[in-house]
């Protein structure tokens, strides 16, 4: 644990002696220390059990930021070691709390909404994420305008929701907003334009419009190339959406180079995830 860790755990204690808050934060703690030192499942039972803790203290629903600050942290440990049910279990709670703490149409939900979205997306369950990111985006664009940078992050989510459950004209239309307004906001070459890109490509790509989607493409390849490296593996699915871009529209010429290229990356297998 460090020492903003520590001292957070010891403030919540003083502040909640006797209501078994303390307990139930020094247990999340230990949880903590337990997960930096790779034992996760030790991790995730400390984690339960101090949160169980919390519930039965009568301190959960209070809005206590610290407190939901612990929560969040549980919910996120719960998410990076695959646990994703018990992490959408946490991320759901702690957004029906702040719901009933500042009201359903504060933009400051809108964290929560996309932190429940990301989990489901992670367990492949898009069609839940939709009405999630729908709602982060309406409550964005009526907060701060509908050009707001920050407006392209549900618009870019919501995109890719969209492609993955096949309603590709709407995810296209959502696509270009977010690259539109990417492309007033910042530099030519920033590695935001270059996901914008790369979506949009891909959309494109499902939606036949294959000249586009390959210019999009090279696009997000060389702004990544330049941000990531020529060797990071992230660049597989730019590469992979290239070739198939490729194949559809016959370029059988330019193929091998790109080919090679990714067989390289992936150590001599093309394969690509989906």
């Amino acid at each position: 644990m460090n020492v903003y860790g520590i001292w957070r755990a010891l403030n919540i204690a003083e502040q909640n002696k006797g209501k078994g808050g303390s307990i139930g934060v020094a247990t999340c703690g230990l949880a903590r220390i337990k997960y930096a030192k790779g034992d996760h499942d030790k991790a995730a039972e400390l984690y339960h059990s101090g949160l169980d803790i919390l519930r039965k203290s009568g301190l959960w629903a209070t809005g206590d930021i610290a407190l939901e600050s612990v929560k969040m942290e549980a919910a996120e440990f719960f998410s990076v070691v695959g646990r994703t049910k018990e992490a959408q279990d946490l991320w759901e709670e702690v957004l029906h709390e702040k719901e009933r703490s500042i009201g359903v149409n504060s933009p400051r939900l809108v964290v929560h909404l996309q932190n429940l979205a990301t989990s489901y997306a992670q367990d492949g369950k898009f069609e839940r994420c939709e009405p999630l990111l729908r709602r982060s985006l309406k409550l964005l664009t009526t907060s701060l305008g509908p050009t707001a940078p920050q407006v392209s992050i549900p618009l870019e989510f919501l995109a890719t929701t969209l492609h993955h459950l096949g309603q590709n004209l709407e995810a296209e239309s959502l696509a270009r907003q977010c690259l539109n307004i990417r492309e007033k906001n910042f530099p030519d070459d920033h590695l935001l334009i270059g996901e914008a890109s790369n979506i949009l490509a891909s959309v494109l790509h499902a939606n036949s419009r294959n000249d586009e989607a390959l210019n999009l493409a090279w696009r997000a390849l060389h702004i990544k190339e330049k941000h990531l490296g020529k060797n990071n593996k992230q660049l597989a699915f730019v590469l992979d959406l290239l070739l198939d871009i490729m194949d559809d529209l016959g370029k059988t010429k330019e193929v091998k180079p790109v080919l090679d290229r990714l067989d390289a990356l992936l150590g001599g297998s093309s394969m690509i995830a989906p």
